[in-house]
């Protein structure tokens, strides 16, 4: 309509009056309907946008109420579990088995429900883990000192029976302390061992050689003071018996030639 307005403006090569003035009423009216029409456009979708907004925002908090309730839940879940599983099932196993378990059982556990733990719940877990390895150790190395003493003390008792308790309660607690205080506080647990009862052995077999040798000795001495005494003995009756015997033959013999 506009564009028709314009050429009949235009007509013939003339200007006419009564076209332009059409042409800019209609001009005018047209850009005002427009103008209004996008208003209204705009406001609809502002309308539109803001209750989207709305909606979307509702959503947000539901979904992120959600998530952290199922967070709790499942850290609440996977702990409750994992107590139950490590009291029913540690029971009668040993200690290779069980860190072999906890392990495989703790990156199960982490991949499908342990998504929202925080780093602190698993340093923790670690410390956890160290502290019981720290009272294992303490635990082992006490009982192996109980048992070390124990077989100590039995070995000591019967090799100090045969022994004087003189020289055994000398020996024994003069040596033992010393080597023991001494040694064990320089070297390393691990090394502790093999040492300990590699120079004990050496000692005690030292010892035995030292205390044998002495008791030997002795035994040798007395035995053959006896067996010198007996054959003394043996000897002398068995001359004895043969010279009186011969004697009596041989008076015998010259009191019978006489007669």
């Amino acid at each position: 309509m506009m564009f028709a307005m314009f050429l009949l403006f235009f007509k013939h090569g003339k200007a006419d009056k009564k076209y332009l003035v059409m042409f800019l009423f209609f001009r005018t009216n047209i850009l005002r309907f427009l103008s209004t029409k996008s208003k209204k456009q705009e406001k609809t979708d502002d309308k539109w946008t803001a209750d989207r907004k709305k909606v979307w925002w509702k959503a947000k908090k539901n979904l992120s109420s959600t998530f952290l309730i199922s967070e709790s839940q499942n850290l609440r879940i996977s702990e409750s579990q994992n107590l139950r599983i490590s009291k029913s099932q540690n029971l009668g196993r040993t200690e290779s088995q069980n860190l072999r378990i906890l392990e495989v059982q703790n990156l199960r556990i982490s991949e499908s429900q342990n998504l929202g733990r925080s780093e602190s719940q698993n340093l923790r877990t670690l410390e956890n883990l160290r502290i019981s390895e720290s009272q294992n150790l303490r635990i082992s190395e006490s009982q192996n000192l109980r048992i070390s003493e124990s077989q100590n003390l039995r070995i000591s008792e019967s090799q100090n029976l045969r022994i004087s308790e003189s020289q055994n309660l000398r020996i024994s607690e003069s040596q033992n302390l010393r080597i023991s205080e001494s040694q064990n506080l320089r070297i390393s647990e691990s090394q502790n061992l093999r040492i300990s009862e590699s120079q004990n052995l050496r000692i005690s077999e030292s010892q035995n050689l030292r205390i044998s040798e002495s008791q030997n000795l002795r035994i040798s001495e007395s035995q053959s003071l006896r067996i010198s005494e007996s054959q003394n003995l043996r000897i002398s009756e068995s001359q004895n018996l043969r010279i009186s015997e011969s004697k009596n033959l041989r008076i015998y013999e010259s009191k019978n030639l006489r007669i």
